[in-house]
């Protein structure tokens, strides 16, 4: 079986899918690409963001999906900037399709202070973290020891498939030091288009007998 973890494919509520249209497109991509379980895992960035019509859009999406024998859950890219300090508990309404599962969002230039209080909070409210693709956010490319902070703290990491296929020095580098010490956990195709679903297959085939994967069942108590 293969799962995506984390992709755009929900139409006109970010910068992912612009229509209906093209969320079938992905959707065909994707079974094309031998996927049978996506996450839609629309952008997350605000406790004002347009929830109503995330769960509108997704609804449209979901028959067509399971004609197609597609697993269409619902989830989202949490942004951990979205957090307002007087309501961490609202991040237990962005998980993974209701698991204790929540796809984490860093900036990809400078941190916030004191990050690391942050995901401890988050953890505090049995949530596993996933870091969305390490490999884009300076200063883990800078400083790849951070990825060791976070594997202690019991974070997993997820890659992208585009990164793996044809990414930057910086995105390689950071993709090699997962590999080497195990922890490139996930690798997402973080679709938005069809495009990347072409990128996902040759990801998973590049890696094919280098890395064992994890799927979210794995990982769920």
């Amino acid at each position: 079986m293969m799962h995506d973890i984390h992709s755009h494919i929900i139409y006109g509520v970010d910068d992912g899918a612009e229509n209906l249209q093209q969320s079938l497109n992905m959707l065909d991509a994707a079974k094309a690409a031998g996927i049978d379980r996506i996450y839609a895992t629309p952008h997350m960035r605000s406790k004002d963001a347009d929830v109503e019509s995330i769960y509108d859009h997704f609804a449209c999406l979901h028959q067509y999906a399971a004609d197609r024998k597609i697993d269409l859950r619902l989830g989202f890219e949490y942004n951990i900037q979205a957090i307002d300090n007087d309501s961490f508990e609202s991040a237990k309404d962005y998980t993974l399709a209701g698991t204790d599962i929540l796809l984490l969002e860093m900036p990809f230039t400078l941190w916030p202070p004191f990050w690391e209080n942050i995901i401890y909070r988050l953890q505090g409210l049995q949530l596993r973290i996933i870091i969305a693709h390490p490999e884009r956010y300076e200063p883990i490319q800078k400083n790849p020891g951070i990825i060791k902070i976070l594997a202690d703290m019991g974070c997993f990491f997820q890659c992208n498939a585009s990164s793996v296929v044809k990414g930057s020095f910086k995105k390689n580098k950071v993709i090699r030091h997962l590999c080497k010490v195990g922890k490139l956990d996930f690798v997402a195709s973080d679709a938005h288009s069809i495009y990347e679903y072409e990128l996902y297959k040759k990801a998973v085939q590049k890696l094919s007998g280098k890395q064992n994967y994890l799927t979210i069942e794995d990982i769920i108590n």
